[in-house]
């Protein structure tokens, strides 16, 4: 079974399943047949906030001596 991706009612942006905008559900193999493909690019890029996460929080910075 194929997972579905939605769209606004403009069909301007992806939103999460469940958001009050999901207006359609777009199948992953439809994104390039309906011109998709840079509004699922925004979606699944990592935000600004995340991308400035190190990668692991437990890692340290060496101690001055």
């Amino acid at each position: 079974m194929t997972e579905s991706l939605y769209v606004t009612a403009d069909w301007s942006r992806f939103v999460e399943e469940g958001s009050p905008e999901a207006a359609f559900g777009v199948a992953p193999v439809d994104i390039d047949r309906l011109g998709l493909r840079e509004a699922y690019e925004r979606f699944v890029a990592p935000s600004a906030k995340e991308a400035d996460k190190p990668a692991d929080k437990a890692v340290r910075k060496p101690r001055n001596k």
